[in-house]
């Protein structure tokens, strides 16, 4: 969030967006300040709770995907 390699400004957007998510229960990743999460595996990973861990879309397809034997 604090790269050396940023202006100074863009630091204080960084900032402020990370804020106002913050207000709204999205959680931003500690080293990528593009990426923000609320709910899922990892927001309960960086508050440390013991929530439901809601994972992405997963499709599994037993016609393409074959069943395991």
């Amino acid at each position: 969030m604090a790269s050396p390699f940023v202006a100074e400004d863009a630091r204080q957007n960084r900032r402020e967006i990370t804020a106002l998510l913050g207000r709204h229960g999205f959680v931003a990743y500690p080293w990528e300040f593009w990426h923000y999460n609320d709910g899922d595996a990892y927001a309960e990973l960086l508050n440390h709770t013991a929530g439901p861990r809601v994972m992405g879309r997963c499709t599994w397809t037993a016609w393409t995907e074959g069943d395991g034997d």
